[in-house]
C-alpha cells in the first residue's frame, strides 16, 4: 500500500508539472499577443498617415494624391504600402506632370483588410475600381509594382474602361514553385494562422527583416532613404501580417489565373524590371509574360533587382514618359 501509495503522488506531481508548464507557455503566448498588439498601435501612432481616404465597397481606403495632368494609380506590393512610391521618389517624378494617386491595398498601411471576405486580386481590383471611379479618375494609367502588378492586370481585365495602358513593375506572372508562399500559408491557416501572426510572426519579421530588404534590393545596397523611412513596425502587425501571408499565400494561384487570360489584356502594356532581380526572375517572369500580351513594350534595367523604382527613379520615370508618347522602341 505504501508504494502504490507514492506511485499516485509521483504520478500527480508530474500531471501537476506538465499543466503548470502548459499554464506559463499559455502565459508567455498571451504576453507575446499584448505586447504586438500594443506595438503596433505604438507603431501606428508614431507615424501618422499623411494623405486621405474614400470608402469603397465599405473599406475605408487610405490614398496619397499630388500633381497635376493626366491621372496615374500606384498599386503597391507585399508587405508595404503607398509611402513605398513616396519614399522611392517615383511618387514625386511621375506627378512633376501627371495627377498621382497611390493607395493602400486593403490590409496595408491604414487600409483595413476584414476578414470573411474575398481578397484575391480580381476582388482588389474591384475594391480600387469603385474608388477610382468615386474619385473621378477615367481614362487613368495603372502602375503595379509586384503583387501590386497582379491588381493591376486585374484592373485592365475586368474594367477597361477605367484604364488607358498598364505599367507593371518587378511582377510575377508565370507560376513556379516557391518556398515563400509554401511557407506563408502557415500563416495564413485559419486556426494556426493568428497563433502565429500575434505571437511569434513579429518577432522572427523583426530579425529577418535585414536579410529581406538585402535580398529585394540586391545586387544594389539598401538605400538609405528606405532604411530612414520604412517601418518595420508597421510592417509586423499581426494585422498586416495576415494581409501579407494571405497574399503570400495565394500568389502562385494569382499567377495561374493571369496566365490563363493575358492574351485578353489587349491595352498598351510596358513592363519594367531589374535584370538582377532574385524575386521573380527578369527572363522567366517579365520577358516570357510580354510574350503572351497583344501590345506590349519591355525595359530591362541593368544593375537592379525587385525594387527597381528605387535603385532607378529616373529611369523608370523616363521610360513610363517615353512609352506614353510613344517613343519608346
Amino acid at each position: 500500500m505504501p508504494v502504490q501509495s507514492g506511485r499516485r503522488e509521483h504520478g500527480g506531481s508530474g500531471l501537476g508539472r506538465a499543466l503548470g508548464g502548459a499554464g506559463l507557455v499559455a502565459s508567455l503566448l498571451a504576453g507575446a499577443a499584448a505586447a504586438n498588439v500594443a506595438a503596433g498601435r505604438k507603431a501606428e501612432k508614431r507615424q501618422a498617415p499623411r494623405g486621405t481616404f474614400v470608402e469603397s465597397q465599405g473599406i475605408r481606403l487610405r490614398y496619397i494624391v499630388a500633381g497635376r495632368g493626366p491621372p496615374l494609380v500606384l498599386v503597391h506590393g507585399n508587405g508595404v504600402s503607398a509611402d513605398d512610391f513616396v519614399t522611392s521618389g517615383l511618387f514625386d517624378a511621375l506627378a512633376a506632370d501627371h495627377r498621382v494617386f497611390a493607395f493602400d491595398r486593403p490590409g496595408f498601411g491604414y487600409s483595413p483588410r476584414p476578414s470573411g471576405r474575398d481578397w484575391s486580386a480580381p476582388a482588389q481590383a474591384s475594391l480600387l475600381a469603385e474608388a477610382m471611379a468615386q474619385l473621378g479618375l477615367q481614362d487613368s494609367v495603372i502602375i503595379g509594382h509586384s503583387w501590386g502588378a497582379i491588381v493591376a492586370a486585374n484592373l485592365a481585365l475586368e474594367l477597361a474602361g477605367l484604364v488607358r495602358g498598364l505599367v507593371l513593375m518587378s511582377g510575377y506572372y508565370a507560376p513556379t514553385l516557391r518556398l515563400d508562399s509554401v511557407l506563408a500559408a502557415g500563416s495564413a491557416a485559419p486556426v494556426l494562422g493568428p497563433a502565429l501572426r500575434y505571437t511569434l510572426s513579429p518577432i522572427v519579421g523583426r530579425l529577418m527583416a535585414p536579410a529581406l530588404f538585402r535580398m529585394l534590393f540586391s545586387p544594389a545596397p539598401v538605400p538609405e532613404r528606405f532604411r530612414a523611412d520604412y517601418s518595420v513596425g508597421m510592417a509586423v502587425r499581426p494585422w498586416q501580417l495576415a494581409a501579407s501571408a494571405a497574399d503570400g499565400a495565394g500568389m502562385v494561384h494569382e499567377a495561374q489565373r493571369l496566365q490563363a487570360r493575358a492574351s485578353e489584356i489587349t491595352l498598351p502594356v510596358l513592363l519594367i524590371a531589374g535584370r538582377e532581380d532574385k524575386i521573380a526572375g527578369f527572363e522567366q517572369q517579365t520577358v516570357r509574360f510580354s510574350q503572351q500580351l497583344p501590345n506590349a513594350a519591355v525595359v530591362g534595367v541593368e544593375g537592379a533587382g525587385h525594387m527597381v523604382h528605387y535603385v532607378a527613379t529616373d529611369e523608370v520615370a523616363s521610360a513610363i514618359r517615353r512609352w506614353e508618347s510613344g517613343s519608346l522602341p
